[in-house]
């Protein structure tokens, strides 16, 4: 921000958890411990993931309800996928980092403001960011529009983490250091949710992404500037 301080947005994922789903009652629904569940569907891979229970200070006795997957899909599926429009507001508010109406008391709790400059000077701020802002919420929507469209496509396909209790049991682990995007989700029914996207397979966003830091970047050092000359 303004004091020169901005957040390392690269090491950031937007919408990386949600709000889990409220407890989903289905009468086919297996009930029995983590253990149980767990060991039934990792099979011979039991082991490993046992080793991770320990390490996630998870309780293999500890009492757990998994519904069918195809019972619960579509309705996590909807949940899970945010519209364009929604991830958009989501995108501008993170990478924008200012304010829907811009006032005195939060511009002097975030940049240096001269002595001198009142709240009626505000134009001279508006006129510096409203061209960055602009193009902040244009390349916003666009990025928006593609993660959620590689989203889509990668539920679709199969091509994502949904795994009993939580996606850290994963015998093959799901830390990535190539991934520009990833998003969790725990749910009332059992299942845990993870999906990413990669740098390799989706240059074009990553552009984007790229761009919407540089842009607030750029902003903010140009209004700091422009405050600085006013301080003279």
């Amino acid at each position: 921000m303004p004091s020169g301080e901005h957040r390392a947005l690269g090491a950031m994922n937007l919408g990386a958890e949600r709000e889990p789903l409220s407890t989903v009652t289905d009468a086919a629904s297996s009930q029995g411990t983590v253990s149980d569940a767990l060991r039934a569907y990792w099979g011979q891979q039991w082991e490993m993931v046992e080793d991770k229970l320990v390490v996630e200070g998870i309780d293999p006795s500890e009492p757990f309800l998994l519904a069918p997957w195809e019972s619960v899909e579509a309705r996590l599926r909807a949940h899970f996928l945010l519209g364009p429009d929604a991830f958009a507001k989501e995108t501008v508010e993170f990478y924008g980092e200012w304010p829907a109406t811009l006032s005195f008391e939060w511009l002097v709790k975030n940049f240096r403001v001269p002595e001198g400059f009142t709240e009626s000077d505000l134009h001279v701020v508006e006129e510096v960011v409203a061209p960055y802002n602009a193009e902040i919420e244009s390349l916003a929507f666009d990025y928006a529009l593609g993660v959620c469209q590689a989203l889509e496509q990668k539920w679709d396909s199969g091509d994502f983490v949904h795994v009993p209790r939580s996606t850290k049991l994963v015998p093959w682990g799901t830390e990535a250091t190539d991934n520009f995007y990833a998003k969790a989700m725990g749910t009332g029914c059992g299942w845990a949710l993870m999906m990413t996207l990669s740098k390799v397979d989706y240059p074009d966003l990553v552009v984007k992404k790229e761009r919407l830091q540089q842009l607030q970047i750029e902003r903010d050092r140009r209004l700091a500037a422009r405050l600085e000359a006013w301080r003279r």
